[in-house]
């Protein structure tokens, strides 16, 4: 493949990436785990990451349909 599409491609994913991480930045108050993993109130896309209590973490969906956090 093309070194120029590869590299348009990596910075693409990484514009996403950050975009999703945080979904709302109001307090949530009705909380629905198929939609949405949970961190202080707020809620946050499948696929988003960030770092709780030291560790990064990201937003998966586990075998029973929910999200959840795990360690990347």
């Amino acid at each position: 493949m093309n070194k120029k599409f590869l590299i348009t491609l990596a910075f693409l994913s990484v514009s996403v990436s950050s975009y999703a991480e945080n979904t709302s930045s109001e307090k949530v108050e009705n909380v629905d785990f198929t939609k949405y993993c949970y961190f202080e109130g707020k809620s946050f896309s499948e696929g988003s990451r960030h770092k709780q209590s030291g560790q990064i973490v990201q937003c998966i969906r586990d075998e029973k349909g929910d999200l959840n956090w795990v360690k990347a």
